[in-house]
């Protein structure tokens, strides 16, 4: 506690900020608008931003309280035994776990308050929350999978049996490896602190120590910054992993379960014509510049046709917990 009182005291924030209703998804996200609809939505973002802002204001412990129901005393041998099953040990809480993850909107315009706004460059992968807990490491997928992992980070040793630490992140199967995006947990429940807190946080974390080798994590950037990184290319060493888009993070935005318009998403070629920011020629090669709003209508087709077959149902697998060979399977 001295030390979390004494980065917090040097970084002269406070922390009195409350967390955010879920926001409906089918009611206010864009991939559910119909392109003739977009300027209707475009003339309301900035109200709803500031109003859900206001509203994480007054609601900060009710989605703690939803957290920490996870792993409270009854459910930590659920968690703990996890490999001692031959089937999925605790499929609904793992899905309860997956639920908690925040996620991004098409960000149709630039924001009126660019510096209000940092951004994270994301490589291809898969979204997966990782736990330490009871000595050992696990990360989780959306299709209920699992893998084991060892960390240093805190509940993944014995050394630390006692803490546990929650991480949103995106696995890429080429690299074999976990790219920290967000803290859930970390000894301490870090959901009704600021993005900007809980970036300064990890930054200074992952600067201490290294808690695996197939573990790291994805800088964040002021949107001043993203002009000079994306004029480099590629971005990662080899083209790999390929680069897949930038994130927009609102700085006073808590984590949130669900979809919310505080975290934004484009694609490379996108920042051009969204941000009025120029990129390199490689990300934006063979694209018609003109029509990227039509790409992002084309995109939210496929999303959700996507997502509704999905919906189908499928045989019951003889070995649930087994890890798939590439996670491009899943």
């Amino acid at each position: 506690m001295k030390i979390m009182d004494e980065i917090i005291s040097n970084w002269n924030i406070s922390l009195d900020v409350h967390s955010s209703k879920n926001v409906e998804v089918q009611t206010l996200h864009p991939r559910s608008l119909s392109y003739k609809s977009k300027q209707i939505y475009l003339s309301t973002i900035d109200d709803r931003r500031r109003t859900i802002l206001a509203e994480q204001k007054e609601n900060r412990l009710a989605v703690i309280e939803r957290f920490r129901g996870l792993f409270d005393k009854e459910n930590f041998m659920e968690w703990h035994d996890i490999e001692k099953k031959r089937t999925h040990p605790c499929r609904k809480k793992i899905k309860e776990l997956i639920n908690q993850l925040m996620y991004s909107e098409w960000l149709w315009k630039a924001p009126s308050d660019c510096s209000e706004w940092l951004v994270k460059l994301c490589p291809v992968g898969k979204r997966v929350v990782l736990l330490a807990k009871g000595g050992k490491s696990f990360a989780f997928y959306k299709n209920g999978l699992y893998k084991k992992l060892h960390t240093n980070l805190p509940g993944g040793n014995m050394e630390s049996i006692k803490d546990y630490c929650v991480l949103d992140c995106i696995y890429n199967n080429d690299t074999d490896f976990y790219y920290v995006l967000d803290v859930l947990y970390w000894k301490l429940c870090f959901l009704n602190s600021t993005c900007d807190f809980r970036f300064y946080w990890l930054n200074n974390k992952f600067k201490e120590e290294n808690y695996s080798p197939k573990l790291g994590l994805l800088q964040s950037y002021p949107i001043s910054d993203l002009e000079r990184i994306l004029n480099v290319h590629p971005h990662y060493s080899n083209d790999t992993p390929k680069l897949d888009g930038v994130l927009f993070y609102h700085k006073q935005a808590l984590y949130e379960p669900g979809i919310t318009p505080l975290v934004g998403w484009l694609k490379p070629f996108m920042v051009p014509t969204i941000m009025n920011i120029p990129v390199h020629c490689n990300y934006v090669d063979g694209i018609d510049l003109n029509n990227i709003q039509e790409i992002m209508a084309i995109e939210n087709q496929h999303y959700y046709s996507t997502k509704k077959k999905g919906k189908r149902k499928t045989p019951k697998q003889k070995t649930p917990n087994k890890f798939p060979e590439s996670m491009e399977e899943t």
